[in-house]
């Protein structure tokens, strides 16, 4: 059985990003303020247009040095 709908219709919202100039801790204390209710592997990031500068895997936030850039 073929499901003819559009792709859109499968794809969820990315709700959950963080800015290209933040560090690993900034990052992390904007993360916990949010009310975040899905499972997260991995983070985008983005610019001030929110264009999609590249994306951080959980387990980098979560073991990096806090004071470093969250793109290094």
């Amino acid at each position: 059985m073929r499901d003819n709908r559009p792709l859109l219709d499968f794809v969820n919202p990315v709700r959950t990003t963080i800015h290209v100039d933040q560090t690993i801790q900034e990052a992390l204390d904007f993360l916990r303020k949010k009310r975040i209710d899905e499972e997260i592997i991995y983070i985008y990031v983005v610019d001030s247009e929110r264009k999609l500068m590249g994306v951080v895997p959980t387990r980098k936030l979560l073991l990096s040095a806090p004071n470093i850039p969250i793109l290094r």
